[in-house]
């Protein structure tokens, strides 16, 4: 499981590094309306986003739910991080307090899933009967393909 939360992790890092491309997109002055929305710089931040979305729906298979406000909140982090790295941005020490609450949250959150033994992994459950597995089959659609289902 701890690969999938890596993969995670490295979602919404790449992520905030999309949104400081989108920032800095938006600081600069275009000749038209067009420029400001297609320029290579905010066509490769969505493409960024779709590979983080991606990244974030295989790391969903295995990692539990529960683990989500605590990896998505890194990103608050992150992006302001990204921001003193990339736009030369300057940190106020009220934020700084407040990267550390941030922090002392997703700890005390992942140590209360840890006692509650919530850090157990995602695992389908198998149909063992042929009855089970026609209703499985049904209630996917078999002649049906999903986007979700190339992950599988």
């Amino acid at each position: 499981m701890l690969k999938y939360v890596a993969l995670w992790l490295l979602s919404v890092t790449i992520s905030a590094f999309a949104q400081v491309l989108l920032k800095k997109s938006a600081n600069k002055t275009y000749s038209s309306r067009i420029r400001e929305y297609l320029n290579l710089t905010v066509i490769v931040s969505y493409g960024i986003f779709f590979i983080s979305t991606i990244l974030t729906m295989l790391a969903l298979k295995k990692v539990p739910y529960a683990f989500s406000p605590m990896i998505e909140g890194v990103s608050y982090i992150l992006i302001p991080l990204f921001g003193v790295l990339m736009l030369k941005e300057r940190i106020p020490k009220r934020r700084w307090i407040g990267f550390g609450v941030i922090l002392l949250g997703c700890v005390i959150y992942t140590s209360g899933l840890i006692d509650s033994g919530a850090m157990k992994e995602k695992t389908a459950a198998e149909p063992e009967t042929e009855s089970e597995l026609a209703v499985a089959s049904e209630a996917v659609g078999a002649e049906r393909c999903s986007f979700s289902d190339l992950f599988c």
